[in-house]
């Protein structure tokens, strides 16, 4: 992205700070769950350029004793439809993808399946997402044919990734296991370069000028 984009600037702290009060609404479960952590701590070591998102929590529980492992944290605590799991609020899908564009970014929608209700991809891409991660740690071979045929359906640029988190996240093992083949990487840094022509116009010299 551009180094300037002031409202991307805006929204990122926006979301944020929505982030720290999950957490704090999550941390509020957990004690009430017999389960808690130093939340406070958290919130004061977060790195202020990153969110806090559930990893770093389950990270919490570990040190806490309430459980042995990050996947053990999101099956008995964190995960979709555990008792101290709170859905993630702020800035919509389509409010980021018009915001990214306006930047000079683009935006690719992650493990699609993933996703419970599968017909938000449709809206997202009449909303205009340019991207699809195809290639994911938690995409078969039928999964990465599926979304394969529909970034071609619909005309998407093809991503991809390990969801890498760090050395004690979930999906640690996926480390340059799971990668973007060189056809598709070739059309994404395609699409990089025109979205950042859009966002940073080269400028037209007269040709009366001199140089």
């Amino acid at each position: 992205l551009p180094r300037e984009a002031p409202e991307l600037e805006v929204a990122i702290a926006r979301q944020r700070r929505s982030r720290e009060q999950r957490a704090r609404e999550i941390a509020a479960r957990l004690a009430s769950l017999g389960a808690p952590i130093d939340v406070a701590g958290l919130v004061a070591g977060a790195d202020p350029a990153k969110s806090i998102a559930r990893p770093q929590i389950a990270q919490c529980l570990i040190a806490a004793g309430h459980v042995a492992s990050v996947a053990e944290a999101f099956d008995r605590f964190l995960g979709e439809g555990s008792p101290a799991y709170v859905p993630n609020r702020g800035i919509s899908p389509v409010e980021v993808i018009e915001m990214v564009g306006l930047a000079g970014g683009v935006c690719s929608l992650a493990h699609p399946g993933q996703l419970k209700h599968q017909d938000l991809i449709e809206r997202l891409v009449d909303a205009g997402l340019p991207c699809l991660e195809v290639f994911h740690s938690s995409h078969d071979e039928a999964a990465q044919a599926h979304y394969l045929g529909l970034a071609n359906r619909y005309g998407l640029c093809v991503t991809g990734g390990s969801d890498y988190h760090g050395e004690n996240a979930r999906r640690a093992e996926y480390f340059g296991v799971t990668n973007l083949p060189a056809q598709h990487y070739r059309a994404l840094e395609t699409l990089l370069a025109t979205a950042r022509q859009y966002a940073h116009p080269t400028p037209t010299v007269p040709a009366s000028a001199d140089i």
